[in-house]
């Protein structure tokens, strides 16, 4: 049975306010470091803006929300498009709710241990300063090392590519999006893995960018009825 119009819009708005939340967490992010763009690439060196903790806080909120959570619908929805296309449905929709679990909960660990750590930062002598720096460092490893660039990016590579050669039956466009987001995943995956560094940062850069288009496209496909689950 098709969904409703109504189950469509939600669905599709949604997928959108996923979208705007994710682009939202970049931006709140970008201001938290002050436009350091060196710190996203080794993220424990976010203590030197210890002062803007609170903006931590808030960009890790929104990305918890925004690249993660919100995208729950939207998986389930495509679980019953997925099963109109392939044996393959269970798996590929295991592996994306599994991406958004992990995401999230590397995204909430984020939200309350760095702001903390900040917060003590900021009164600690040389010696308690070096001792978070240390414990930054291995939350980052954790995170942002296997949570979120080893395991998550697997997942959803494998999901995003799935899902965009079953779409690609109907449109082409948006299951090609799919298809070069699940790579692009895929290539951070593997560059982690293996310890290839530039591999690693292309198909990140390019997963951060492409993980809202997409969103914001398919949340509007779905939202005008253009996909039907």
């Amino acid at each position: 049975m098709k969904t409703t119009s109504q189950f469509n819009r939600q669905v599709g708005a949604l997928t959108m306010l996923s979208a705007i939340l994710a682009f939202a967490s970049m931006l709140v992010g970008t201001l938290a470091v002050e436009f350091d763009f060196d710190t996203f690439a080794d993220p424990s060196s976010m203590l030197r803006f210890s002062h803007n903790h609170a903006l931590v806080k808030g960009s890790m909120l929104l990305d918890m929300f925004g690249y993660y959570l919100l995208l729950t619908p939207v998986a389930f929805y495509f679980h019953r498009y997925l099963s109109r296309k392939t044996l393959w449905a269970n798996t590929l929709t295991f592996c994306g709710l599994s991406y958004i679990l992990i995401g999230s909960i590397g995204a909430a660990i984020l939200a309350s241990v760095w702001p903390q750590q900040m917060q003590a930062y900021l009164t600690a002598n040389v010696a308690q300063q070096a001792v978070l720096q240390a414990d930054a460092s291995n939350i980052a490893a954790i995170v942002y090392g296997g949570m979120w660039n080893i395991l998550e990016t697997f997942l959803c590579g494998v999901w995003w590519v799935g899902l965009g050669v079953a779409l690609r039956t109907e449109l082409k466009s948006p299951g090609n999006v799919s298809i070069a987001l699940g790579v692009a995943c895929l290539l951070d995956s593997v560059g982690n893995m293996a310890g290839l560094k530039m591999l690693a940062e292309i198909g990140l850069n390019i997963y951060l960018f492409f993980a809202i288009v997409w969103a914001m496209w398919v949340g509007i496909l779905i939202y005008k009825q253009k996909i039907t689950a």
